[in-house]
């Protein structure tokens, strides 16, 4: 492949160590290479003018090489029609921008591009992507030939239609990408450990146990994946057996480890032993994760009948110790209850409940309940089903009570488990 770019130091002057003759056996030093680029070739003119600034141009000479120390190496000379010929020590050196330095780089930009500047078909042929080749960026149809895209090569990036045409994409290449309708035409997918077919996305990082508070786990990675993984995505690693968990907090990254807590669900448990085999996804049902709410949901459920005697009016009352610990993260959460009240040589009873997160006031009036029952003075009894729901967002573990009060007199409040169980219950709002 022919070097067609090449760079250039401004205002670049300098003269010649030695004298050189004819030909590429010369050893070519420059007195001077002070900020003249090494990373590609560099084309250098030599007697354009000289020592006093008059012009030579029958003695000058353009030669491109690549520089090496002092040295100009692998060079061609007489380039830019110019003329091989002998120069003399202390000859002048410049850097000065030519028609052939020029059209060598339109002809680099018209291997992948149009005249007009846009990528051709197959522009990427038979080629490797490196990880996160691609970012945000759009491939047009058939860009990708027969190539090859490496693990995570395409990270937030969209694959227009059939932008991949008999191509092989390896396990996990698409990181946060969309594959457009027909964006894979007659190419191969593989998929041995991972990758788009099985909705999974293998991590490349080393994962370790930090903590677990029941079924809350939390881990460290040694690099920052918070921009790879967020709230609500789905993790799967092993510990034994293959273990599956909902991300429930956003991720940070700090003292050079990413932080991740999770939560496991009626099913898994992080244990405090090597983690292996690391994969998260973006997908809501990723292969073998079983998303049924009853394996991503804690519940408070009681079927007793619990009382308090003589209340007080407009206090409340955790009646029975009806509580649920709601772990960190996003939940909808409900409860439902059978309340009961009754006093004598009254023509009104009326009963309040909530959950809340004290256990006798309210925290929450979206979660306030009310049932009431009037007539002739006697004694007067209210049942009453009620039933309250809310989508909470937890920053840590919070313990949530079921409370009832009276609003007037009662000689008691109950909740009725024995009729209709009392139940609280927290649902995984991610899924």
């Amino acid at each position: 492949m022919p070097n067609y770019m090449r760079k250039y130091r401004s205002l670049y002057s300098t003269t010649l160590s030695t004298s050189i003759g004819t030909g590429t056996g010369e050893t070519i030093t420059f007195a001077s290479v002070t900020n003249v680029p090494t990373t590609t070739e560099v084309t250098m003119t030599i007697d354009r003018v000289d020592s006093s600034g008059t012009a030579t141009p029958s003695k000058m000479e353009r030669i491109t090489g690549t520089l090496s120390g002092s040295n100009l190496t692998s060079y061609a000379r007489g380039a830019d029609n110019t003329t091989d010929q002998a120069h003399a020590a202390g000859a002048v050196v410049e850097m000065v921008w030519n028609a052939a330095d020029w059209n060598a780089s339109i002809d680099g930009f018209l291997v992948q591009h149009s005249a007009s500047g846009v990528h051709s078909n197959g522009f990427l042929v038979a080629a490797m992507l490196s990880a996160s080749a691609i970012n945000a960026s759009a491939i047009n149809a058939s860009a990708v030939t027969a190539g090859t895209l490496a693990a995570s090569s395409v990270t937030a990036g969209t694959l227009a239609a059939n932008a991949v045409v008999s191509g092989n994409l390896s396990a996990s290449s698409i990181v946060l990408g969309n594959l457009s309708a027909s964006s894979v035409s007659a190419g191969n997918l593989n998929f041995s450990t991972g990758g788009v077919a099985d909705g999974w996305t293998e991590a490349a990082n080393t994962w370790t146990y930090s903590s677990v508070d029941g079924a809350t786990g939390v881990i460290t990675i040694n690099a920052d994946v918070t921009a790879l993984i967020q709230a609500g995505d789905r993790i799967k690693l092993t510990q034994t057996t293959a273990k599956y968990f909902i991300v429930t907090k956003t991720p940070t990254f700090a003292d050079s480890v990413t932080t991740l807590t999770f939560w496991g669900g009626t099913d898994f448990t992080l244990a405090n032993a090597a983690i292996t085999s690391p994969f998260y996804s973006h997908q809501k049902s990723p292969f073998g994760m079983n998303i049924s709410p009853l394996k991503w949901s804690t519940e408070f459920n009681d079927a007793a009948s619990r009382s308090q005697g003589t209340p007080t009016i407009d206090t409340w009352y955790n009646v029975g110790t009806s509580l649920l610990d709601i772990p960190i993260g996003a939940w909808k959460v409900n409860y439902q209850c059978v309340c009961f009240s009754y006093q004598e040589t009254v023509t009104t009873i009326n009963i309040q409940t909530s959950l809340s997160t004290s256990n006798n006031s309210v925290s929450d009036a979206d979660l306030n309940g009310y049932v009431a029952v009037g007539g002739a003075s006697g004694t007067v009894a209210v049942y009453g089903t009620l039933n309250r729901e809310k989508i909470l967002l937890l920053a840590s573990k919070t313990t949530h009570y079921l409370i009832i009060r009276p609003r007037v007199s009662a000689a008691t409040v109950d909740f009725k488990g024995d009729l209709a169980p009392t139940i609280i219950r927290a649902v995984c709002a991610y899924l």
